[in-house]
């Protein structure tokens, strides 16, 4: 690592220390409002998605697929009329028009620390939440879940299959 990456590296470290005490300090729950946000959001921007979740012990995951993926876990923290997740790079959330939708900014942070295309990200833009899934597993004969499954090692097959691609009908 270069000295001016570990530089760019140190000032927004930097950044996200100059955020409030009182901030920084929330621990908790979340309150009923902020548990508006608490869900997976997603956005996209050509081939690059993010996806945050949002959980009410005020924790969060982001998890970013462009040119493979990146994974993090990281905290979120109340504000007016929304949130504020903090990572690299950081997150304001504000309520969107419709209880499934929110306005965010994504942290500006130099190019020299990330790829071309999600160097082209937008800084502000709209996140979704995803609708809860109807629940399936609980209505009689909506699912069949095969045999193996319920055995207590996988199917004898399995480690041959590993990797395998499957057969594509013509």
């Amino acid at each position: 690592m270069s000295f001016a990456q570990i530089t760019l590296i140190s000032a927004l470290l930097v950044s996200l220390l100059a955020m409030p005490a009182d901030v920084r300090a929330a621990e908790g729950v979340a309150t009923d409002a902020d548990n508006d946000f608490v869900g997976v959001w997603s956005t996209h921007y050509q081939t690059t998605f993010v996806y945050l979740i949002i959980h009410s012990d005020r924790t969060a995951n982001f998890i970013l697929l462009d040119q493979g993926h990146s994974i993090s876990q990281t905290r979120w923290y109340p504000a007016k009329n929304g949130i504020i997740v903090d990572g690299l790079p950081m997150f304001r959330f504000w309520k969107g028009d419709s209880p499934d939708t929110a306005r965010v900014q994504m942290q500006e942070f130099p190019q020299e620390m990330t790829n071309d295309t999600f160097g082209r990200f937008p800084l502000c833009f709209i996140m979704r939440k995803q609708k809860k899934p109807e629940p399936t597993s609980t209505e009689p004969g909506r699912i069949t879940v095969p045999k193996e499954w319920l055995n207590d090692e996988p199917p004898s097959l399995f480690d041959e299959r590993i990797g395998v691609p499957r057969a594509i009908a013509p």
